[in-house]
Order: structure tokens, then C-alpha cells, then sequence
């Protein structure tokens, strides 16, 4: 190929690759346009109490356990971004998708600075760091916490496959940084820190041994001491920690190697699930093989080749004992439910350090093939990884908009958050609450100027000619609790339904939940209306049910009959029309 024609090529490469890099960030910029909710949802209510001040210690909060992480520098970045936006909940997904953008194109930079040009199979980086399978990572800003480990780990990889001889301070002081933040960013940043931190003290002890002017003593002291930095970190986590109960004990040895493995492989997305069995075995392999490709470096190359060499051979190390913590503590659950999605990033940067490994040590010819066999698993993934995406927007949506509907009602904030507990914060519905208060009164949006209070009025069946009750006027109910004694010879919520007609015209009929116990003995199930009516239908499959069966309209307040009144605080948490709770299951991790 003449020098006119491989630079030909070279364009025509790096034309392609970066178009693959614009188009990828900017579908996910327009999801986050058109889909990222405003509303915050599970961990994002963690941030509303620093957000609105009323945190009591910013430290304490900062260093507070969530499952089995501390995320001190996630949350500081997040609470940083809303307050910069004034509550606005998007803004870490932009900065989120963003960061990963820009890892990306550092990752295609270095390949470039590595190879002399640009390469197709470049386009790796961008296919697996911005694909939609990632959605639950860059549409949900919680996740800020997997993005921030996922970029210091690739920050990592960067500066191992660009080290060289002439190793600088700042080069040395942003390794150190990298060690030091990592321990910071929850039990996913905590498994890579000490791998990580064994290639910083052997490369400070390689550089005072080979260099003893100053500005290598300078080198050296930064690279060791972000390491010692890190290791202390790493001992102060555990200091206080507390194990979450709430996940089930790995099965075993076996199970736990499994989910490891598929770990893995989900460096490719979450679409890795069309194919387990193949798509596993095409990952080990590869994997293999570049640990084989790095040892056979450590017997055969120059200083610097060695010092990669050792450097990658930690990277993949790193993502191997991540794998096999992931699996062990999440084994319990992941072997009934699988996998979450989420976890596909922080497989990704193992990629990184396969493609780099290859293109550093194997020759040209089997550098390229397997670079290319990365890429057209990923791209041929796109569409399961595509599909994946849509599925958790779907879920989102769906219980996003029931959220917007009741707040588009002015439902009042203590009932919106019993109805949607199981999809917003299904595991601290008082927090919910709070949370939804607090924002409120802050002026943030949606919930600024949501009322507080709202009208409670019995209401006895027996007194319902038919099983009818006819409200003096139509009235906008929010709900229906059915109140139940607890003697023996009260009624049950069993078998009974509710029919009303609503402002459309048409006539809803729903079965009456089974009820939930509340502070006082009683039980209350809860059926919600939103809707103005003027007459409810009570019906059982047993008439007899309905001797005794109390009605409790919760409704908007009637100035002129009813004095407005906050809900009984033995009101109990209800079924709402949201996703179901096991779906929003607390994260975590």
C-alpha cells in the first residue's frame, strides 16, 4: 500500500470511527432528552436532605453506608451537579453520559497515539461505553456511583498502555489521585484499589532504582503514596461497616463462578443473555489468551514493555477479583433473578485492557484480527443490548407517568408517596415522604405546591341503600381505605370490589386489595380513585361482608363541612397502579 493510500485509508478511518462516536452520544443525549425523569427515584432520595439542608452533617451523610457501599465522591459530585441546576435530577445523567463519551475518545486517541492511525476497529470504544444497554447507568443519575468507578478504572488503563521511561510528577500525581478516589466510590471502586495500587509501588520501586535524580525520587514518593493513601482507605471502609442482610448468601463455589463469568462477559451489555453458554466461552477465551499474551511479554521485552506488560496483567487481575466479589455477593439473588443490567458497565473497561493488550505485545496481523472479532461482537450485540435499554425505559415510564399523573391531580404529598413507595423508595416509605416534603418546600419541581393536607370522611355501608353511596356532590377522591376491626366477627376486604364512574364516562370496577395492619389493630385496604365521582358501588361475593364495613373517602378539603386533616399516621403503605416493588429492588449495588 503506498504512503498516498494509507493515508487515504487512515481517513476514511477515523472519519467513520469518530461518526460512530457522535452518533452513539447523541442518541443518548436525546434519550436523556425525551426519557430521563425529573422525578428521583430509590437512591436519588438519598441526596435530598443535603440538597435541601437538612442534613445535619454533610460528613456523616457523605460517609453513610448504602448496602455495602460508601460512595462519598459519587454523592459529593451529585449533590454538586443539583445544586449547579437547582434540583434538577437530569443533570448527573448528562454529566454521566458525557464523562463516558469522553473516556471513550481518550480510549480511541491512545490507540491512534499507539498504532501512528486510526484504526475501524477503533470504534469499539464508543459501541461498548455508549450503547443502550446502559440505560439504567445513563438514564437513572444514581448511577453516577458505577460511571465514577468505570472512569477512574479506565483512567487506569490509559495511563498504563501511555506510560513511558520518562515517567513525570503530574503524570505520577494523577495515577495517585486515580488510587486514592477509587476506595471512595463504593465496593466496586474497592475491589480494583489494592491490584491497583500493587502496580504503583512496583513501579515507584522500578523508577528510584533506575533514575535517582529528584524528579524521579518526586515520582516515586507519588506513585507510593497514593498507593499507602489507598491502602488506608481501603482499611477505614471497613471500620463501622455493617453487612446487607437483606441479600441471600451465595449457593456456593460453583454458582459463584458462574455469575463471575457471565460477569465478564457482559463487558459486551446486557444483551449477552441471547447467548450465555457462547457468548461466556467467547469471553474466557479471550480473556485467557491475553493473560497468556502478557506473561509471555514478561519473559521477552524491554523495561517498558515489562512495565505495560505488569500494569495490563493488574487491570485484568483487578476485573477478575471484581467479577468474583460481584458474584459472591450478589450470588444469592442473581441466581434466582439474574444479572442486573447495570453491571454491564463495569465490566467495559476489562475490554479496554484486552484491546490495548493486543495491540502492545501480539503481531500486527493477530492484533487486528482479534481487535476486529471485539468489535463485531459488539456491534453485533447492538441490537439485544438495544432491546435491554427499551425494556428498563418501559418500566421507568411507565411508573414515571403514573407519579406525573397523580402530582398533574394535585394529589397531596403524604399520599403520593404511599402510592408510589413501591416504585420510588419501595424500602423507606417515611423517607419518601419526607423527601417529597422537603423538595416541596424548597420550591423544587414537580413537587412545589403540592398540598400537605386533605379531607378524610366515613362513611358506613349499612347506611348505603344497595351497596351505593352517593356523595352529596361529586367530589375529587384521591382514595378508598375500607377499615376493618380486628374482633373476630368483622368484616374482610376479601372478595369485595369497588365500582364508580369516572370523568370520562366510563365505569371502573376494581377487586379491593387485602389489607394491611396498621399502629392500632386495625387493617385498612386502600383502593385508589384520583378521580371526581358522586357515588361509589360496593360489591361482594358474600353480601353478608358488608355488615360493618367501614368507608374512609380521602378526598380534597371541603372548607364549608370538613376541617382539613393529615392522614392517620397508622395508615398503611398500599398497593399502587406503579411497577411492581421487586423490579425497583434497592440497588445498592
Amino acid at each position: 500500500m503506498t504512503p498516498a493510500s494509507q493515508e487515504r485509508s487512515g481517513r476514511l478511518a477515523s472519519t467513520l470511527v469518530w461518526s460512530v462516536w457522535a452518533a452513539m452520544l447523541a442518541v443518548a443525549l436525546l434519550a436523556i432528552a425525551r426519557y430521563g425523569p425529573e422525578i428521583p427515584r430509590a437512591e436519588d432520595w438519598l441526596l435530598v436532605p443535603a440538597l435541601t439542608g437538612h442534613a445535619p452533617s454533610i460528613g456523616a451523610w457523605l460517609w453513610a453506608q448504602n448496602s455495602e457501599h460508601r460512595v462519598p465522591l459519587p454523592q459529593l459530585a451529585y449533590l454538586a451537579l443539583l445544586k449547579a441546576t437547582g434540583g434538577d435530577f437530569r443533570a448527573a445523567m448528562v454529566f454521566d453520559t458525557l464523562a463516558l463519551a469522553a473516556l471513550a475518545a481518550a480510549m480511541m486517541l491512545a490507540a491512534r497515539r499507539l498504532r501512528g492511525r486510526t484504526s475501524v476497529v477503533d470504534a469499539l470504544f464508543p459501541v461498548i461505553f455508549l450503547h443502550l444497554g446502559h440505560w439504567d447507568n445513563l438514564i437513572w443519575s444514581w448511577q453516577i456511583q458505577f460511571v465514577a468507578s468505570t472512569l477512574l478504572a479506565g483512567a487506569f488503563v490509559l495511563i498504563v498502555v501511555t506510560w513511558s521511561e520518562t515517567l513525570t510528577p503530574p503524570r505520577a500525581a494523577l495515577t495517585a489521585l486515580c488510587l486514592v478516589a477509587l476506595p471512595l466510590c463504593g465496593a466496586n471502586g474497592l475491589a480494583l484499589a489494592p491490584v491497583f495500587a500493587l502496580w504503583a509501588v512496583y513501579t515507584a520501586a522500578r523508577v528510584s532504582r533506575t533514575s535517582p535524580d529528584s524528579t524521579a525520587r518526586t515520582t516515586a514518593a507519588l506513585l507510593a503514596g497514593g498507593a499507602a493513601v489507598a491502602a488506608a482507605l481501603v482499611a477505614v471502609y471497613f471500620i463501622g461497616y455493617e453487612r446487607a442482610t437483606w441479600y441471600p448468601d451465595s449457593p456456593g463455589r460453583s454458582v459463584t463462578a458462574r455469575i463471575a463469568a457471565q460477569f465478564l462477559a457482559m463487558a459486551f451489555g446486557p444483551g449477552v443473555a441471547v447467548s450465555w453458554r457462547v457468548l461466556v466461552v467467547v469471553t474466557l477465551a479471550v480473556v485467557t489468551a491475553t493473560l497468556v499474551l502478557l506473561i509471555l511479554r514478561l519473559r521477552d521485552g524491554s523495561a517498558q514493555g515489562r512495565q505495560r506488560a505488569v500494569g495490563l496483567l493488574c487491570i485484568v487481575s483487578a476485573m477478575l477479583l471484581l467479577a468474583v466479589a460481584l458474584a459472591w455477593g450478589r450470588g444469592g439473588r442473581v441466581a434466582t433473578s439474574g444479572l442486573s443490567r447495570r453491571y454491564a458497565l463495569l465490566a467495559v473497561p476489562l475490554l479496554c485492557g484486552v484491546f490495548f493488550a493486543w495491540q502492545l505485545y501480539a503481531p500486527r496481523r493477530w492484533a487486528t484480527r482479534v481487535q476486529a472479532a471485539l468489535l463485531l461482537v459488539a456491534v453485533a450485540l447492538l441490537p439485544a443490548n438495544t432491546r435491554a435499554g427499551l425494556a428498563a425505559r418501559d418500566w421507568v415510564e411507565q411508573g414515571m407517568d403514573a407519579v406525573r399523573h397523580d402530582i398533574a391531580a394535585g394529589m397531596p404529598r403524604p399520599l403520593l408517596a404511599e402510592r408510589h413507595r413501591p416504585f420510588l423508595l419501595h424500602w423507606d416509605g417515611e423517607r419518601l415522604a419526607a423527601g417529597m416534603r422537603m423538595l416541596g418546600n424548597a420550591g423544587i419541581r414537580p413537587f412545589a405546591g403540592l398540598p400537605d393536607d386533605f379531607g378524610v370522611e366515613e362513611i358506613s355501608v349499612a347506611d348505603a341503600p344497595g351497596g351505593t353511596v352517593r356523595l352529596p356532590q361529586p367530589r375529587h377522591v384521591y382514595a378508598v381505605r375500607l377499615s376493618v376491626a380486628p374482633d373476630a366477627g368483622s368484616p374482610s376486604a376479601t372478595g369485595i370490589r369497588l365500582a364508580w364512574r369516572g370523568t370520562d364516562g366510563s365505569v371502573r370496577r376494581e377487586a379491593v386489595p387485602p389489607p394491611a395492619p396498621g399502629e392500632a389493630g386495625d387493617s385498612f385496604a386502600t383502593l385508589w380513585i384520583n378521580d371526581v365521582v358522586d357515588r361509589f358501588t360496593v360489591e361482594a361475593d358474600e353480601p353478608p361482608r358488608l355488615r360493618g364495613l367501614r368507608l374512609l373517602l380521602l378526598s380534597r378539603p371541603r372548607a364549608e363541612t370538613h376541617a382539613p386533616r393529615r392522614p392517620a399516621a397508622s395508615a398503611p403503605a398500599s398497593s399502587a397502579r406503579a411497577p411492581a416493588a421487586s423490579q425497583a429492588a434497592r440497588t445498592g449495588g
